[in-house]
């Protein structure tokens, strides 16, 4: 079954959901590249980056922890008090404020003076008394009485301006989307061409509507050996912004490539159409994607394919059954003349009831199938390192009845894997 079980691939299966889905997801994208480059998100990573950050950690800790009464402040504070309480400071200080000192005439007062102008103590008492008066002393001492104090000071204000950015709208479908990479599938890849068919006639500068080898030569298409319709041009529909591959039931005549002759004219009972980007657009690896469903008769093959130069070796995005469900398939053509082939058929998706998206993932190490967007089969890429183009054909292995049947192909994607 692949990637997906059965059951995860019928949910996969409402298309008009799931590519409303992935619409909105390509919005959001968009949206979301536009906020990158927002003054308001630099301004939250700045924010992010520093607050995150070791020593913001460390120092938000540490002043949090501060206490005044265990701070060197408190010590210097609780030292002056019992320096400037001292009876004899307190007494020197009395006679200085009371007194002319050079001409203190009271011996006891000059004894307690020249005690205490030269001491220990009064030094330090004075030291204390010029550091607490100070205006630095002050605001440490108010900063650490204040049991906001890291709300308070520069840190903390940029600390609260990140918590209010933390709730901002924007800030959190951008953390969403960051952390859970939703965008993965978008950012993979960039877009080298697009097709919605909105014109009145079809783009033949990027669409051959026919097989492309001997188109430049020729200037009309034609059939392969083998095949019961020839190709027309006239049964490519544009309409309601979707191109429609009509097979028809009639007689018809062209010309058809055999190994033998060459080109030979021929009679035919049906006629097909057939859409090709050989003559314009050949890639090597990238992502291609197309939104088809089939309406008429189940018997005709609808087929969205790549293929290289070398026209045995081609990679079927999607190729109908006889029931009108989905095939996929790798075929490459062995020295020996033997094919291999590596193919699966998805009896959930049913052509005829929506359009389904269908799209291959190429690069040098594998090749995965989509199914609206949901991968379904994944091979190692053992042998397809060629430029290839893509096709679309409606075509009959069988000589058809009467029959009439269509491919509906909404629109047409490439994309550039990085």
């Amino acid at each position: 079954m692949g990637i997906f079980g059965n059951r995860a691939l019928k949910k996969a299966l409402n298309t008009s959901k799931v590519e409303k889905n992935r619409q909105e997801l390509e919005q959001r994208y968009n949206d979301y590249q536009s906020f990158l480059n927002s003054d308001r998100l630099q301004n939250f990573l700045d924010l992010e980056k520093e607050v995150n950050s070791t020593n913001f950690i460390t120092n938000k800790k540490k002043v949090e922890s501060l206490k005044y009464k265990k701070s060197n402040i408190f010590k210097q504070e609780k030292e002056f008090s019992k320096l400037s309480s001292n009876k004899l400071i307190k007494q020197y200080y009395t006679i200085v404020n009371k007194s002319d000192i050079e001409n203190l005439t009271d011996t006891k007062e000059k004894k307690i003076y020249d005690k205490v102008k030269s001491s220990d103590a009064l030094r330090r008492e004075q030291e204390l008394r010029s550091i607490i008066e100070s205006d630095d002393f002050k605001k440490e001492k108010q900063f650490l009485q204040d049991n906001n104090r890291f709300n308070n000071s520069e840190e903390g204000k940029k600390y609260a301006e990140y918590s209010e950015l933390l709730k901002d709208d924007g800030i959190k479908a951008y953390l969403k989307m960051r952390d859970k990479n939703i965008f993965e599938s978008i950012e993979k890849s960039s877009n080298v061409y697009m097709e919605d068919f909105s014109q009145s006639k079809l783009d033949l500068d990027n669409w051959t509507p026919a097989y492309p080898m001997a188109y430049d030569f020729l200037k009309k298409s034609y059939s392969l050996e083998g095949e019961y319709q020839i190709y027309e041009p006239g049964n490519i529909q544009l309409n309601n912004k979707q191109a429609i591959l009509n097979y028809k039931s009639n007689k018809a005549s062209g010309l058809m490539w055999t190994k033998e002759f060459g080109f030979i004219n021929k009679d035919f009972n049906a006629s097909s159409a057939i859409l090709s980007h050989g003559r314009s657009l050949k890639k090597k690896y990238g992502r291609f994607e197309a939104k088809i469903k089939i309406s008429g008769s189940k018997s005709i093959t609808q087929n969205f394919w790549l293929q290289s130069e070398n026209a045995d070796n081609r990679i079927d995005i999607l190729k109908s059954t006889k029931d009108g469900r989905a095939g996929i398939s790798a075929i490459i053509k062995n020295s020996d003349g033997s094919f291999n082939r590596n193919s699966q058929i998805f009896k959930e998706v049913k052509l005829e009831k929506d359009y389904f998206i269908f799209g291959l993932e190429w690069n040098k190490d594998y090749i995965a199938w989509t199914i609206n967007y949901h991968e379904v089969k994944r091979i190692q890429n053992k042998s397809f390192h060629e430029p290839m183009y893509l096709n679309f054909s409606s075509y009959s292995n069988i000589e058809p009845k009467s029959v009439a049947s269509a491919m509906h192909i909404d629109w047409v994607r490439i994309d550039e894997l990085k």
